[in-house]
């Protein structure tokens, strides 16, 4: 495992190296498995062109690449004509390896692009890229093959439509590629990133084929539903200790569509009911505060100062497991940390966001800016200032949050609340 992790670390972003090259494999032994990748033991010589460490091969037969192949090895570069003086390690994805196969540089072995390239595939959460229009997106369900520099067109989860250009290709977040087929992209985990024409939001989409309409003929135009229910419920109480005044507005009772879940990118417990916390936070102190701090450990509480943090917190203690270790992080977790329940509930944020039409328009400078250092006077609000998570039976008695490096009641800033 720790060379598998070395490995991924090592492998360079775009830098196809040993280009024009062959190699003719020696003698292979298959030493171990560590998914995706098979991993052999190989001596092998140099047909054409120049071997690097972390060079990328492919196999192809009847223009279909069969294997892509990442050489590791702590050797010079090696040229035409010279033989690896020891076996050297083989990462391998696609149909495997054999003796005397002949091994060609990714430059060489992608296959030859059909007259129309027909294509589809869905993406997940798209992130944006460093220029302008750009995105990244992970991608599944992959039909046909993708190359770089094919166009296609897309329609969102919004149900708005654009074209654009696939300009990179990544596989296991690590290697770079020109194209991906269907076979090898099965069960794998496979990057791109785009350019669109319009800087319409690429996540969640249903991506094919362009035809110059945006009708996506090769694949299914529908319409993903996320909405699920919501209600909103004014609340307009106050929070406040020497530091800082937090008016919580309103709560969202959110409860997002189970039939969405096919299109998560984090697990989200559905059983749970959310509530999504429209608040303002005002720094009435004379000196800096976190925002951010306040939010992440606000929460439900109960008169005795029991968050409902508890129901979705990261290192919580499992019922009967005696390990110390895991013992000390859920003592650590409970009562330094607080607030690990808002990691998981950022997939539940992410939901409810796409409810929210004009949200990147009128909301998104807010939500970032609400979680930052706040100067003094400053006044921030947030229509997903945070959020919570608890049982549909949880008896709300409270809302509250706390300061300090370690809880305890003296720094519990709470107002009672029950629905």
């Amino acid at each position: 495992m720790r060379q598998n992790i070395i490995f991924l670390l090592l492998l360079s972003v775009y830098q196809i190296l040993g280009q024009n090259s062959q190699i003719q494999i020696l003698k292979i032994v298959q030493t171990d498995k560590q998914s995706p990748f098979d991993l052999y033991q190989c001596n092998f010589k140099v047909l054409k062109g120049k071997v690097e460490n972390r060079s990328i091969y492919g196999v192809i037969q009847n223009n279909e690449l069969k294997s892509i192949i990442q050489i590791e090895y702590t050797g010079d570069n090696m040229t035409a004509g010279m033989s690896s003086k020891f076996p050297e390690v083989f990462y391998t994805i696609g149909d495997g390896l054999k003796e005397n196969m002949t091994l060609l540089s990714i430059d060489q072995a992608i296959p030859k692009p059909p007259a129309i390239n027909s294509f589809s595939f869905n993406t997940n959460m798209a992130f944006l890229g460093n220029g302008k229009n750009e995105f990244s997106s992970m991608i599944a369900d992959l039909k046909g093959q993708i190359y770089v520099g094919d166009n296609f067109e897309f329609k969102n989860f919004k149900g708005e439509t654009s074209t654009g250009k696939i300009t990179k290709i990544l596989l296991e977040n690590s290697i770079d590629l020109p194209y991906i087929s269907e076979k090898l992209a099965k069960n794998k985990s496979i990057t791109i990133d785009v350019i669109n024409s319009n800087g319409v939001d690429f996540s969640k989409a249903i991506v094919g084929t362009k035809t110059g309409n945006t009708t996506l003929a090769t694949t299914k135009t529908e319409t993903i539903k996320n909405n699920g229910k919501i209600k909103t419920i004014p609340v307009n109480v106050v929070l406040s200790n020497k530091d800082a005044k937090i008016t919580i507005h309103n709560l969202v009772k959110y409860n997002p569509d189970p039939a969405s879940s096919k299109y998560d990118i984090f697990k989200v417990d559905y059983s749970l009911d959310y509530y999504i916390v429209d608040a303002t936070i005002e720094n009435t102190s004379k000196n800096d505060i976190d925002g951010g701090e306040l939010l992440v450990r606000m929460n439900f509480f109960d008169k005795n100062g029991q968050s409902a943090d508890e129901y979705l917190r990261l290192f919580k203690a499992e019922k009967g497991n005696k390990d110390e270790v895991k013992d000390q992080a859920n003592i650590i977790d409970k009562m330094a940390l607080g607030g690990t329940s808002k990691i998981k509930l950022a997939a539940v944020v992410a939901k409810y966001v796409e409810n929210i039409p004009d949200f990147d328009k009128n909301h998104k400078a807010n939500a970032d800016a609400i979680n930052q250092v706040l100067k003094p006077g400053t006044k921030v609000r947030s229509i997903i200032a945070t959020a919570f998570g608890v049982p549909a039976v949880y008896k709300i008695e409270g809302i509250g949050t706390w300061t300090g490096t370690f809880f305890n009641k003296k720094n519990l800033i709470f107002v009672p609340y029950s629905l």
